[in-house]
């Protein structure tokens, strides 16, 4: 069976044993495959050597933060990408390792692409 009954989360524990908790999750193949992708990003991504992970139950303490899932979306991906907290410059999982993790490098790829040129494009307003 592929679903779950319940909302999982996902635990990482970097290397300086600080945590970020990914969730809910629906379904656990999607909670194991962003586990399999953050594992190969160990060598080629700030943060990631040295990570472990678990996969529990969504049951947040109060207090407890949790990153959202990213929608495979630009517009998605743009509300988000100047957070200190899950945008492209905070901690690993970044908003790209999770990106990637949820949805496959080339469905990442297209999606980032596509936000950087929304970014880069001119304001109407100067032309």
């Amino acid at each position: 069976m592929i679903s779950t009954t319940e909302d999982l989360a996902l635990i990482v524990t970097r290397a300086d044993d600080s945590m970020a908790r990914i969730g809910p999750i629906g379904f656990r193949h999607v909670a194991e495959q962003m586990v399999r992708t953050f594992q190969s990003m160990a060598t080629n991504t700030t943060g990631a050597a040295g990570a472990r992970y678990a996969i529990t139950s969504y049951a947040p303490e109060p207090g407890e933060t949790y990153l959202p899932l990213v929608h495979a979306s630009t517009y998605a991906v743009l509300d988000v990408i100047d957070d200190p907290v899950q945008g492209s410059e905070a901690l690993f999982p970044d908003l790209w390792s999770r990106l990637h993790a949820q949805h496959g490098y080339e469905t990442a790829e297209r999606i980032w692409k596509n936000a950087c040129a929304v970014m880069d494009a001119p304001d109407d307003e100067e032309n």
